[in-house]
């Protein structure tokens, strides 16, 4: 996970002071830890987290080409 996920609240600022939003931090970057670590409950279903970088590349080249392939078939009819 290399991207940030940055919130802006500045919306719900009428809701929720930034005093509240200090005290998640914590509970925040816990879950994070446990996400990236993948050593929290239901870990068993976390590798989406690393699909952006680690994917079946052959399996996604066989994909493009078969889209490409179609398209081109459409546009001869």
């Amino acid at each position: 996970m290399g991207r940030e996920v940055r919130f802006d609240y500045s919306k719900a600022a009428g809701f929720i002071s930034q005093e509240e939003i200090d005290n998640m931090e914590d509970a925040v970057m816990g879950a994070k830890k446990k996400l990236v670590e993948k050593n929290g409950a239901g870990n068993d279903y976390v590798g989406w987290v690393d699909l952006p970088v680690d994917y079946d590349k052959e399996e996604f080249a066989r994909i493009k080409k078969r889209r490409r392939r179609s398209r081109a078939i459409r546009t001869c009819f």
